[in-house]
């Protein structure tokens, strides 16, 4: 049994890992002022453990299940990743071409450099859009990274344009039926209702003001165990997880973006991962080895939730991760 293996709890029986989870959790989130969290854990490229801790609302004071719905935010963006890189192995598109050559009209007006911008370009983040909707581009695309939303809403306009539909469907043939995420979605379905968590601020009411989203590039809803689906052959799919997890831009010396992801250079090798919420009342977190097998979904619904990211990744999987140190950092982008 290697240091490395031993660090990242490769080997260390789930059962051992649940129990310190039942023992740990409901205390730190109580500590931390978060009202739930659902966790999947994922080894061998597949999860092999799912459950909850604490309430859905701290309302109705319902539990959190493996079964509860949580918002992604940001967390959706390696979907989209995903399904763009799968129509590009279909033939549909191409990484290197500008992405307006797929649209009949230009997708911003009045700015030349807006057709320098490709499909590579906007899934690392050095598209040079702006990170909102207003469909702005602050610098030379192509030049260097800058976290941007709305590459993501660009592309989110192409896959609709190519796949000749709206972005739900989109998402739900190209994706979410093939990988048999039946408790995903990228509306508030009425099938979701009954089992969705409700977000909190970091003073513990809950956001009654929330307007959900209906079908956009960070509208995901889905669960961790269901989420764990997608990393699924992220970890196992050669060409396009290869594609996923290769470091296209060096963010530091310690981080870089590929296609949909981060990448970490830890002592362990690079692991793939991706906020979702920030300044927002759901904060969620996925985190993998690919060539490992070995990762961890955390979902949780509080503007708090980012505080028990490290905790719930050493309790997991183990392991020391460059990104933490910049989570305070990273939460003003990730929404």
């Amino acid at each position: 049994m290697d240091r490395v293996s031993l660090k990242l709890k490769i080997d260390h029986p789930i059962d051992e890992i649940v129990g310190a989870l039942e023992s740990r959790v409901p205390d730190l989130i109580s500590a931390r002022s978060v009202p739930g969290v659902s966790i999947s854990i994922l080894r061998g490229n597949k999860c092999v453990w799912a459950g909850g801790f604490g309430v859905r609302s701290t309302e109705t004071k319902d539990p959190v299940t493996a079964d509860t719905v949580f918002e992604a935010y940001s967390c959706t963006k390696p979907l989209v990743a995903y399904a763009a890189l799968k129509m590009c192995e279909e033939g549909m598109l191409d990484l290197d071409r500008p992405l307006g050559e797929y649209l009949g009209k230009p997708y911003i007006e009045g700015d030349s450099r807006i057709n320098k911008i490709t499909l590579r370009m906007a899934l690392s983040h050095t598209s040079g859009l702006m990170d909102d909707e207003k469909r702005a581009i602050a610098f030379e695309p192509g030049t260097r990274w800058s976290y941007s939303t709305g590459g993501f809403y660009y592309v989110q306009k192409v896959l609709e344009t190519v796949y000749d539909s709206s972005f739900e469907k989109t998402m739900s043939e190209c994706l979410l039926i093939p990988l048999q995420m039946d408790a995903s979605g990228f509306t508030s379905e009425q099938r979701f209702r009954s089992v969705m968590a409700q977000g909190h601020w970091t003073d513990g009411k809950p956001d009654a003001d929330r307007q959900i989203p209906e079908g956009d590039a960070d509208s995901l809803f889905t669960t961790p165990a269901d989420y764990a689906k997608f990393l699924s052959p992220i970890m196992s799919d050669y060409q396009i997880g290869q594609q996923m997890n290769e470091p296209f831009v060096r963010v530091s010396d310690k981080l870089s973006w590929g296609l949909g992801w981060g990448i970490q250079h830890t002592d362990a090798g690079d692991c793939f991962w991706h906020f979702g919420g920030g300044p927002a009342p759901f904060n969620n977190l996925a985190i993998g080895f690919k060539d490992r097998g070995l990762g961890v979904v955390i979902t949780t619904n509080g503007e708090n939730g980012r505080s028990i990211f490290e905790d719930l990744v050493e309790l997991t999987i183990g392991g020391d991760y460059p990104v933490f140190p910049w989570a305070d950092f990273l939460a003003s982008h990730f929404e």
